[in-house]
């Protein structure tokens, strides 16, 4: 029988194996969907897939909320709603939860916490539809600005390269992998930087020649990436400029393009 879940907590930490010190993959946002593929042999450990990307890793049973597969179909046809507040405010009778940007939102949804309750949001949010405005795209990442590097980190409170790429594309009506690697083969290609547009995706290699950064094109040869934390720095043929270290920190593999 297959089961369900939906990440009914701010943020759910998704590990690469079934125990609290194994690394975070990636996290789960308030809102999102997940497909349950087993339990580990204790059943404290669920082995998930996010609906929206595909990523797998294991959760804490304690963190799972498990719903219907009525629910969850229901779910995927809904108007797709998201905060636009850094920490948005979800208030319930008697509990208060925060939910960070980019999460989406069920307003109408009350079977979540009980067939009583009424859901109210605090702050600003946003229909999700593709956008084709680069400008706009650029105004949600840069809400993301001097947010800390976190591995698998997906908020303003801790993300990485690719996170920030997806959740930003998320903002803007648009579905990327969660990996770099995975986001290097969407879209069209761009020939070079001269060709390029705002809102474009760099891609840049390690020695070896894998995929392990990106991060998304502005005006004046800037981009804007995850790097110790989310910057801007002037990019070339050669690579991102680092002006503050006066060194190259990533060398230039390929440009894609999403928005077209």
């Amino acid at each position: 029988m297959k089961e369900y879940g939906y990440c009914r907590l701010s943020l759910v930490p998704v590990r690469a194996e079934a125990r609290e010190s194994s690394e975070m993959v990636t996290q789960l946002l308030f809102g999102d969907l997940y497909h349950v593929l087993e339990y580990n042999t204790n059943k404290d450990w669920l082995y998930v897939e996010g609906q929206a990307d595909g990523y797998r890793g294991w959760i804490g049973n304690k963190l799972h909320h498990n719903v219907t597969e009525a629910f969850f179909q229901e779910a995927q046809q809904r108007q797709p709603i998201a905060s636009l507040e850094i920490c948005g405010k979800l208030h319930l009778p008697g509990q208060q939860l925060h939910v960070v940007l980019g999460s989406s939102l069920p307003i109408e949804e009350q079977s979540l916490f009980g067939s009583n309750d009424r859901l109210k949001f605090e702050g600003k949010t946003h229909i999700i539809r593709k956008i084709k405005n680069a400008e706009v795209l650029k105004d949600f990442a840069f809400q993301y600005i001097e947010s800390p590097y976190l591995w698998g980190g997906k908020s303003p409170f801790g993300i990485d390269c690719s996170g920030l790429m997806q959740m930003v594309y998320k903002l803007g009506g648009y579905q990327l992998q969660r990996d770099a690697s995975q986001q290097a083969l969407a879209g069209e290609e761009v020939a070079s930087l001269g060709d390029v547009l705002e809102g474009d995706l760099a891609f840049f290699h390690n020695p070896q020649g894998r995929i392990t950064h990106v991060g998304m094109m502005l005006s004046g040869s800037k981009i804007i990436h995850a790097s110790g934390r989310v910057r801007i720095d002037r990019l070339d043929e050669k690579g991102i400029f680092n002006e503050q270290e006066k060194k190259y920190t990533h060398s230039l593999s390929h440009l894609r393009r999403i928005v077209t």
